[in-house]
């Protein structure tokens, strides 16, 4: 198994990149993966965006040593205990430091793998898009993307129910989850982005393949992503 991942700021932001991407282990066999992308209008979404994927972390390790103690879960319920966990923890951060719901902004992407079975389940909160064995779903929410930061007074399972930006896939052998960054290269076709970074596999052999790959598609198509950019891909 070979994992990747790349953040880049866009060309149109200025001070700090937005997207944040982690990739932590869940024990055996299983691999938690996420992208975040801070709300551009917010206020320093680009700290929600790291602290997400730094609270990921914590879940991870507490489910590491879980799986060792009592043995793995089903992804599918898996997914929402670490939903439930970054949930409760958000709510504490906002209450703990009086936060405004703009400071709470960002998408979250979010893939577990199980690299034996190879199956994965997939959630997506916001906008962004799952590329798997050569197939897209884009998530689009017309720059009006439904972040978690609005849901934290609710209740938790009543929001994990109408979640519908979900993916049960069988048979990976390569999975990319990417911040809607990835359509920002070019104004109407992103293909050759995203063909180059989650598709082709030519070039993949080093661990900064996927900076490399967009220096490429910089200087040698003039392609450069105009929005901030997260990217973990992986490849079994």
């Amino acid at each position: 198994m070979k994992i990747y991942t790349h953040t880049q700021i866009g060309s149109t932001h200025t001070n700090h990149c937005e997207d944040y991407a982690v990739h932590f282990s869940l024990g055996k066999n299983r691999l938690l993966v996420a992208v975040t992308d801070g709300c551009t209008m917010g206020t320093d979404s680009y700290w929600v965006a790291t602290v997400v994927g730094k609270v990921l972390r914590k879940i991870a390790k507490e489910i590491d040593y879980q799986e060792f103690a009592s043995g793995a879960l089903p992804l599918l319920q898996l997914q929402k205990q670490i939903l439930k966990a970054l949930f409760s923890a958000l709510k504490d951060l906002k209450n703990n430091l009086q936060m405004q719901d703009d400071e709470m902004l960002c998408t979250l992407n979010l893939l577990l793998l199980d690299t034996q079975t190879q199956e994965a389940e997939t959630i997506t909160i916001g906008d962004g898009a799952i590329i798997w064995n050569g197939n897209l779903q884009e998530y689009e929410q017309n720059n009006l993307p439904d972040y978690l930061g609005y849901h934290l007074h609710e209740d938790f399972e009543s929001w994990y129910a109408k979640q519908t930006q979900v993916l049960h896939l069988q048979n990976i052998t390569d999975i990319s989850v990417v911040t809607d960054g990835i359509f920002t290269f070019q104004e109407q076709d992103n293909s050759q982005a995203i063909q180059m970074l989650c598709i082709d596999k030519a070039g993949f052999e080093h661990k900064n393949a996927l900076a490399t790959k967009v220096h490429q598609l910089a200087y040698q198509y003039q392609q450069s992503p105009q929005d901030d950019i997260g990217i973990v891909r992986v490849i079994l």
